[in-house]
């Protein structure tokens, strides 16, 4: 029976598991992001002059820089 070697550098498995990988943890920091501005004081919310209706792009443009 054959095996795959995905720990071997440049395998292309390898590679999709990494890129995989990255993609769950920016997403996951997107998420942190996010709550983290929808939980944010009133106050703080004016000085950085943000509303509710901005949070998700600002916190995709914090994770994604888009």
């Amino acid at each position: 029976m054959a095996y795959i070697d995905t720990a071997r550098a440049g395998s292309p498995i390898a590679n999709v598991i990494e890129h995989l990988r990255e993609e769950v943890q920016k997403y996951l920091r997107y998420r942190e992001t996010y709550a983290a501005l929808k939980a944010a004081p009133l106050d703080v919310m004016i000085d950085l002059d943000l509303d509710a209706g901005n949070l998700r792009s600002v916190a995709r443009r914090a994770v994604y820089n888009r």
